[in-house]
């Protein structure tokens, strides 16, 4: 059980453009945690959820080209990061360093998603009992329809 602070829901119907979460470890059970973050968000958009095609781990010169093709946004990258208070500087020195992976996951309807995990420490780590998963959705309109009520 957890909380979304500042308390937001995104409406189903959602037209999503990208999504990302951060991860503040680069094990992969830390991952696991903030793919469920990332899932249970990008499950509201429009039609829904249609599974996905692909998961891919990028490392060093993988990232960069992924970011040159669109795959993830250094802007919402940046407002996870914000949302902890975590500084944004020197983020190329964090995303170089040899144990930084960035997963990529792929939607068959054509979304994109991105789950940064870093071993340096940017953002503050939280108690065993919390965890913070900082997840900017970038939205590209208005839910297409308004669930019944």
């Amino acid at each position: 059980v957890t909380w979304w602070y500042p308390a937001r829901e995104l409406p189903i119907g959602s037209k999503i453009q990208q999504a990302l979460v951060v991860g503040h470890s680069a094990s992969e059970s830390y991952l696991f945690h903030a793919l469920e973050a990332l899932q249970c968000v990008v499950e509201r958009r429009h039609g829904g959820e249609t599974g996905v095609s692909a998961v891919t781990a990028l490392r060093g010169e993988e990232i960069w080209a992924a970011e040159k093709r669109g795959d993830w946004s250094r802007s919402l990258l940046k407002a996870a990061l914000r949302t902890l208070d975590a500084s944004t500087e020197k983020l190329d020195e964090r995303i170089k360093h040899p144990r930084t992976v960035f997963f990529l996951v792929e939607y068959r309807d054509g979304l994109k998603a991105m789950g940064p995990c870093s071993p340096v420490p940017s953002v503050r780590c939280p108690p065993s009992s919390v965890a913070n998963w900082p997840l900017p959705v970038g939205c590209i309109s208005k839910p297409s329809h308004s669930p019944a009520g």
